[in-house]
């Protein structure tokens, strides 16, 4: 298991430190979840400074958390990766495409006389050598490689498979469907980038993130085929994943406390009043909790003088 911590140092400046990575050998239960990280965070003596913790929706992990009494942020990169594999489960024509890339693909890396004839036509188009990316199930960003390292190489794929009799030749709707998929996978992995970062805040992101994609891909025109269908199915799986997303509490204090979003990119009007009040309340909370530390750490007052008001 690995438990990594992200904090502010005394310099202002975001730093990351790996606090542990080892073999879990217990039962991944949620008590047994939750006693390591608590273990963990006891030795480095952050107990009480640990805000919210980050992991996948794993339901053992969740729960663990939930015991912890510490306020779980779902990963966004994560909630990308089962979008794409949900893809393949809801749109068949995406599916087929993918299976039947992925097999040439395997073909050529892992054959040496279809890897050497491969090798060859690129030599022949006088074209950069390359080799073609193998998609891996648990890292959806390898799908998107392979199909655009596949389309980059569709000259050599096309030489190649016209002397294979193991394989049909892709038809022209198939190559037209490859860059469809490329350009509706873009913006997904153009968002993963911009929260891979370890030395910029990336949680204010999510809320404008999630907002601009289903603008994005809502207007959209895909009149048919394989593009109607996609786009639909990502537009459904946004909605369905990220419906309550303005109302995860430490996003949207995040996003409103960004200069460069505050309430521009939220949707509904009433989570921007609730995280206002809240806003507001810790405001006034951390105001009153200051002044009396203030006036207990002042020296005591000298009695005031007496004086006296009778003239006779």
């Amino acid at each position: 298991m690995g438990l990594t911590c992200h904090f502010i140092s005394s310099e202002k400046r975001i730093e990351t430190r790996l606090l542990d990575c080892s073999r879990f050998s217990e039962q991944h239960t949620a008590d047994n979840i939750c006693k390591e990280i608590s273990e963990i965070m006891a030795y480095y003596e952050i107990t009480s400074k640990v805000i919210t913790i980050t992991a996948d929706h794993a339901a053992n992990v969740k729960k663990a958390i939930r015991l912890l009494k510490i306020y779980y942020v779902g990963c966004f990169g994560h909630d990308l990766n089962l979008i794409a594999q949900d893809l393949l489960k809801n749109v068949p024509k995406l599916s087929a495409l993918r299976d039947k890339v992925s097999a040439i693909v395997t073909y050529t890396r892992q054959s040496s006389r279809a890897k050497e004839k491969f090798d060859m036509y690129q030599r022949q188009l006088n074209a950069t050598h390359l080799k073609l990316h193998q998609a891996v199930p648990h890292r959806w960003n390898s799908m998107y490689f392979m199909f655009q390292r596949f389309l980059e190489l569709k000259q050599a794929v096309i030489l190649f498979l016209s002397e294979e009799d193991e394989f049909d030749t892709l038809s022209a709707e198939e190559w037209d469907d490859i860059s469809i998929v490329i350009k509706l996978l873009k913006p997904l992995y153009d968002v993963t980038l911009e929260l891979c970062s370890e030395k910029h805040t990336s949680s204010s992101k999510v809320i404008p993130l999630i907002n601009i994609l289903k603008k994005s891909y809502s207007q959209i025109d895909a009149e048919r085929g394989l593009a109607k269908d996609l786009c639909a199915a990502i537009l459904n799986e946004f909605k369905n994943r990220f419906k309550d997303v303005e109302q995860a509490h430490y996003l949207a204090l995040a996003t409103l406390l960004d200069p460069r979003f505050k309430n521009k990119l939220f949707e509904n009007p009433t989570n921007i009043a609730r995280t206002l009040r809240y806003l507001k309340d810790e405001a006034c909370q951390a105001w009153v909790i200051n002044n009396l530390e203030t006036r207990e750490n002042e020296p005591p007052n000298k009695k005031p003088c007496q004086v006296s008001t009778n003239h006779n």
